[in-house]
């Protein structure tokens, strides 16, 4: 990473958020914002009563985050502003 940037960065106190983007419990495609959370479920009182995985947003976040090791590791040079 250019040095500038990672001094910019550092100097504003940058931040990656704990988000369902990156948290270990969620399954989110590139192709779109929309995933599962494979650690909630729900009963789907409309169709049945069966448990679904939760449905979630990659901005969204709750309690149970947990940094994904693979999805860390794709974030190269911007690791250090990962949520720890």
């Amino acid at each position: 990473m250019d040095a500038n940037k990672l001094k910019k960065l550092r100097d504003i106190d940058y931040a990656i958020n704990p988000t369902c983007g990156t948290c270990a419990h969620s399954y989110i495609t590139c192709e779109t914002d929309w995933g599962v959370c494979n650690k909630h479920s729900y009963s789907h009182a409309k169709h049945t009563v069966k448990a679904r995985s939760l449905s979630v947003h990659r901005s969204g976040s709750c309690p149970d985050f947990e940094i994904s090791a693979d999805k860390e590791h794709n974030m190269s040079h911007f690791k250090e502003f990962m949520p720890k």
